[in-house]
């Protein structure tokens, strides 16, 4: 689950709070694989992972899946703001044709 400080580095109210959400998950879902809180660049590069002991053998190795609803948004508008391409998506698949939804 993403923070901007990664396995209590930063004791600040928001960090806390996303781990307090992942010990809710880990209590409520033992099954799922679950990790945080961490920054963005420590979730998607598992040499940096490897560098913060502190972080679950789950995910030591592979590369994190942590984009939900509200860090895909904010990634996505963040990077077309600076870069000035176009946003094309989300795409819906599974149907007899791919549609592109609107905002």
């Amino acid at each position: 689950m993403l923070s901007f400080a990664s396995f209590g580095a930063n004791r600040h109210p928001e960090c806390v709070k996303v781990a307090k959400a992942v010990d809710l998950v880990r209590q409520r879902k033992p099954n799922l694989e679950i990790d945080g809180e961490m920054q963005a660049d420590v979730a998607l590069n598992a040499e940096l992972r490897k560098r913060i002991s502190l972080c679950d053998a789950l995910l030591e190795r592979q590369r994190a899946s942590c984009f939900g609803l509200a860090a895909a948004n904010i990634a996505y508008k963040m990077l077309a703001a600076v870069s000035g391409a176009s946003l094309i998506g989300p795409i819906l698949v599974g149907m007899k044709q791919p549609a592109n939804v609107l905002q």
